[in-house]
Parts: C-alpha cells; structure tokens; sequence
C-alpha cells in the first residue's frame, strides 16, 4: 500500500514543537513553544487534554506512565500519567533544556534523579541531537561545531569523531537538527544525516554500511528515525519532505512533501508498530502518515543508492539487492519465477522551481534578493546555516534601512512602488510536469479590500456572494467566473448607468461608455459639483472635440458619398437599339445581379466564387473592397435600367416608333432620368 498522509493541523504556537507516543501507542503527546504539554487520543481530536507547563516546553518524552518534559526552567520535570501531577525534578541545568541539548556538556541521568552517570563535556558548541544504544553501551552526540561523537559509555571515553553537521552557533539558528539513531533491537547500526542521505555505521567497526537516499530529495536531511522492529529507517528534509526506506534491500517505499515546506522539527513511530509515523514542524502543527511498511510499494534500481562498506557474514550483498529489485533469484530459491519483467512510468522532468526575475542564484552564500529603481534586497547565509536579509532604500525619506534574521529560509523577496493597483499575478504547478513541458496555470488576483457579507444558492443551485461593496456575485459553473448580476435599485437611472458599467468592465467590452452627447454634460456638471473643477474642465474640453469630429465625419461621409455616386454614374454606360438593351461584361447581369431586396453580404456569400475568379490577384481584404463598389454598380445599374425601360415605353407609345438613345459618358444624377422632347 501507498503512503498516505493526513492533513495537517495545529498542535502549538510558531516554534520548535516535539512529539512522541504514550508506551501502548494509543496517544500522541506534543509540546510547544506556547508552554503547554497536549495529549491527544488521535490526529482527529478536536478536544485534547491541555497543560501548560512553563513559558515555552521543548521536549518531551513517555516511559512507564510517566511523562518528562524539558522546560525554560532548565529543568527536566517528571509528570505522572494520566494525573498529570508533578512527579519530581530528574535533573537541572543551567541553562534551557531541550531534546536536542543547547548547552555544552551533556549528562546522561537516572531516570529516578540523582547524580549524572556521564557527562560529556568535550563539545565545542551547542550539541544538537543524542541517541543512546539498547543495551547502554555507546551514546553519540551530534555538535554545532560540525562534529558528530560516538562515546563508550562504561569507558566515559571518545571513541569516534565524524564530521558531518552543518556549523551553527546557536541551537535556535539550526536548519539541520541533525537527529540520529541507534537500531532499537540489539543497537547494531547507528543511522546519522549527512547532506542529502543517511549513511549506517556498523556498531562493532564504525564502518559504513550502507547509505540511504533518493532522486527526489531536494535537499539535506535533517533528522533519521528507526522504526520500533528496526526493519524501516525514516527521514526528513529541512523542507519538509519525509522518506521511508527498508533496511533489508535498501527500496524507498515513498517521499511525502509537506503542503507548506515547513523544517519537520520532530518524528515518532507509534510503538504499536502499525507503520504510523507522526511529525511536528516550526509551524507549531502536527500531521501523521500511515501505511509506512506498505509492502506492494514499487521497487525500482533508480528508487535507491546503496553502498556495501563489509565483507562479513552480517553486510548486505549488492548482488542481493540488485536481484530482489530486480524480480531475479538463485537457484536455491525455488518459489519465485527466475526473472520478471517491471514496466517503468516514462521519466519525468523535475518541477520547476520557484524563482524572483533579476534575482541572483540561490545557491550562493551572498546574493542579490531583488535590484530595482526602488531599492536592493541581499541575502547572506553563511556556513553554519545562519541566513539574514538586508533591504536598503534608493530614497531614505522613502523608508529606513531594514535588518532581519531569515529564519524561514525566504528565497524571493520583491520592491515596489504600486504588483499593478491592487492585482497579483500567480504562477504554480496545476499537476506533475510532463516528459519535457512544465504543466503551469495562472491566477490573476484581485485585493479590493472587499469582505463577504452573505452567501447563498439560487434556485436553480448556482453558488451566489455578496460584499460589503455592494456588489452580488454568481458563480458561472460553465466559465469558472464570478460574475456579477444586477445592482439594487435598477429603477434609478444612476444604477441602470452603473449597471452598464459594471457589466462592459467584466465583459471586457470596447465600449465608450461617456461617449453619449446627453451623458457627458451632465458628467462635467457632477464633477463641478464634486469640486473637481479640472475633471470637469477636461470633460467640457472633450465634449467639444468630439461634437467637431462628429461635425467633420458627417461632412466627409457626405462627401465621399457624394464622389462615389458619381462615379457610379460615370462608369455606367448603357444604350437602347431598336428597342433591346446590350449590356458590358460589368452590367447587371447573370448571377451578379443582386435580387430584389438582398443585402450586400447575402450577395457577396452568393457570388463570391465568381468574383474571386475574375479578382484573382487581390487580397481578401481587396477583394472585398471591390465586391462592394461592384454591388452598388450592379445595384444603380438595376435602378437605371428600371428608369430607362419606363421611358423608352413612354416613348414608344407617345411616338410609336423605336428611337436611339445614347447617354453622355458623364452626366449628372437627374440628366439619367431625363429625356428630350422631339421637335
């Protein structure tokens, strides 16, 4: 089965939070930076059992029905369970206690108090994790001074340094906590974090054995746990990514992301070992995955690099691993099939990451943030972790210099003046990329600053919001778009123009909405009554411009119309022979001639083919041009041809015989209708 994990939700204030399980499982216990210790009976408790136990508590831990939690009293304090009544102080320090210990020396204590059994006092700075083996025979340390120590025990002695921990100065600027682990069982490996893998050492030769990573981890691990049978090793990224392997053959059986990238502060197997891992973040929440031994999980070679450090009986064959990945076997193993074919998903390309345009590379200790005409944004992170922002203003009257800690790891930051008003643009991934394209989709946002005042459903199920501003909205299912639908008050003529309004900006229509000779003066007159005395001078101004160009369109179209029928006139030529009309290849004739009442286009449709072929070098757009001079020849041609045929009729019966007519090549428009009279 697949790893699956629950939703997030909150346990504590923002800060280092740990959890642990009660010894029969069956609760979760988590403390955090607010002071109170929560007992929940599970991740759906919506009501668990507070107490607060200081100003802030930075860890805690269940053995046999008795609780510890370490405080910023600097003391260790035993709690009895479920009572919850202070059971004693086991042990105290100078200074805050935590799970991960933020003093120099560190002391290995009676459970029932008294004095140290160990103190390890050789760290050169703030110590971050500790881990003690089953039996007590070795403890190691995990150090801000970029050491990890392994100490016998009994002997009180160093036996071992490895360095591997990121150098900090403070347990509270830790990215990488460092948590290591010692195999529950018999203690024969030790698990430790290192960059982005986990490298197992063999107890008895300090050895490696294997290392533990996968392709899609971005970063570096900050903490490993064993599982309470010791056969799955789990870890966790400083961006909240949480792997789980299995010991035997080395296989990934899946990586959870965190919904908000937040540093998994802490994790807890439960005891009951159902394959329920919890975890806490520097959030302050608490989420859970279950299904961590899934056992149908695809094993694939590329899921796992594994190293082989022994030659002994106990070391893990790479042969091995490579044939029960690979589905083969020996021969001595006579209940599987020799070999099995695995069909494998085509590769994918990595999600693109997220990034600020004109930034520097993040990789870089020193970089540049953000550089505009407003400002400059610098990153420094140096060795140890520790990461702070500086932002410094062109313009000192603008804004001061600003200073601060990056404690969340921001990677983009952004200076403005005005993101455009109130919009923000947003880019994110809409799925998993493809085998060469990201899949991304854009939100355009817009912050009026506005607040739901009601929301319902229309009779017919439609989602419908209401604001503050005055406006109700609907959702258009088919379009995904809130729409808005008619304003209150559509009897006024304020809000049937607002209305107007309101729908051309949504519909994004071309339209000009002031352009109106009756609404304009009366937009200038409101903006003198507003005291807005240069809008409504603007306003006036431009009343006038348009009524001039309105004045000069009328006057232009009349008189390219007045051009165009005259040439109408001038290109018609047409004459009358004993009584029968011959017409040129342009004359209204055959299918170009347009029928009674038909439109340009209904004719243009009709005849386009032809005109086309007789048109052949123009462009459409030319072509049209052409149809349309064409359609008014043919079309005054019918009207002429009309006017002729009624006077030759005349004519015929005024003087009963047939007589020539020519017109004159160019004539004005009553002369066409004219005749003359016979002497």
């Amino acid at each position: 089965m697949k790893i699956d994990s629950k939703s997030l939700r909150y346990a504590h204030a923002e800060g280092h939070t740990d959890v642990c399980f009660t010894e029969d499982g069956s609760h979760i216990i988590t403390c955090g930076h607010d002071g109170d210790v929560r007992i929940w009976a599970d991740i759906e408790d919506d009501d668990p059992n507070s107490h607060c136990v200081g100003e802030s508590a930075i860890s805690v831990c269940f053995k046999e029905k008795r609780l510890y939690v370490a405080t910023d009293n600097h003391v260790v304090q035993a709690y009895t369970y479920p009572a919850f009544d202070k059971d004693g102080i086991v042990t105290r320090f100078t200074a805050p206690v935590t799970h991960i210990k933020s003093t120099s020396n560190i002391e290995i204590c009676s459970l029932e108090g008294g004095a140290p059994l160990f103190v390890m006092s050789e760290h050169k700075g703030p110590v971050l994790s500790i881990a003690i083996c089953p039996q007590m025979k070795f403890t190691s340390t995990a150090c801000g001074d970029g050491m990890l120590r392994i100490w016998d025990i009994d002997a009180q002695k160093m036996i071992k340094e490895i360095s591997c921990v990121p150098k900090i100065n403070t347990f509270y600027a830790a990215k990488v906590l460092c948590r290591i682990d010692f195999e529950p069982s018999n203690g024969k490996y030790l698990a430790y974090p290192n960059n982005r893998e986990i490298i197992l050492l063999d107890c008895e030769s300090w050895a490696q054995r294997m290392t533990f990573t996968h392709s899609l981890i971005k970063c570096a691990i900050s903490q490993c746990l064993f599982s309470p049978c010791g056969n799955y090793l789990a870890g966790s990224t400083i961006s909240g990514q949480i792997a789980v392997w299995e010991i035997e053959s080395g296989t990934c059986l899946g990586i959870i992301e965190h919904p908000t990238s937040h540093n998994v502060s802490a994790m807890a197997w439960n005891p009951k070992g159902n394959g329920v891992l919890v975890y806490c973040d520097v959030a302050g929440q608490l989420g859970t995955l279950v299904n961590c031994y899934g056992k149908d999980s695809a094993k694939t070679g590329d899921d796992v690099e594994t190293v082989e450090r022994a030659d002994d009986d106990n070391a893990i064959s790479l042969d091995k691993l490579k044939n029960e990945t690979l589905g083969l076997t020996t021969a001595q193993d006579d209940s599987r099939p020799v070999s099995r074919q695995t069909s494998h998903a085509p590769s994918t390309v990595p999600p693109q990451g997220p990034f600020q345009p004109s930034a520097t590379p993040g990789h870089l200790e020193h970089r540049y943030m953000c550089w505009n005409e407003v400002g400059i944004v610098r990153c420094h992170t140096v060795e140890n972790g520790e990461s702070t922002i500086d932002v410094e203003f062109h313009d000192a009257n603008v804004h001061h210099g600003i200073h601060l800690n990056n404690y969340l790891s921001h990677t983009m930051a952004s200076l403005s003046t005005t993101s455009f008003n109130t919009t923000v643009l947003a880019v994110y991934h809409s799925s998993d990329p493809g085998t060469s394209d990201q899949h991304l989709s854009m939100d355009v946002i817009a912050l009026n600053g506005s607040r739901l005042s009601w929301l319902g459903a229309t009779d017919l199920g439609s989602p419908c919001a209401f604001d503050n501003t005055g406006v109700l909205r609907l959702y258009d299912v088919a379009s995904g778009v809130w729409m808005p639908i008619p304003l209150c008050e559509l009897d006024s003529e304020k809000s049937q123009y607002e209305e107007q309004l309101v729908r051309w900006a949504h519909t994004t229509a071309d339209v000009d909405i002031l352009k109106d000779d009756r609404l304009l003066p009366l937009a200038a007159k409101y903006a003198s009554r507003l005291g807005r005395m240069h809008l409504a001078d603007k306003l006036a101004s431009l009343a006038e411009t348009w009524q001039s160009d309105d004045a000069l369109n009328v006057a232009q179209n009349s008189h390219f119309q007045e051009l165009d029928t005259q040439e109408t006139y001038d290109v018609t030529t047409y004459k009358i022979v004993a009584g029968r009309r011959q017409e040129s290849v342009q004359e209204a004739a055959g299918p170009l001639k347009p029928t009674d009442g038909e439109s340009f286009m209904d004719w243009f449709t009709r005849n386009k083919s032809i005109l086309e072929e007789q048109n052949a070098d123009l462009t459409p757009s030319e072509l049209t041009r052409t149809a349309v001079r064409t359609f008014k020849s043919v079309q005054n041609k019918n009207i002429v041809q009309t006017t002729e045929t009624q006077k030759r009729k005349l004519d015929e019966e005024s003087n009963g015989i047939d007589a020539p007519v020519t017109s004159a090549p160019k004539q004005s428009k009553l002369s066409a209708f004219a005749f003359q009279k016979k002497s």
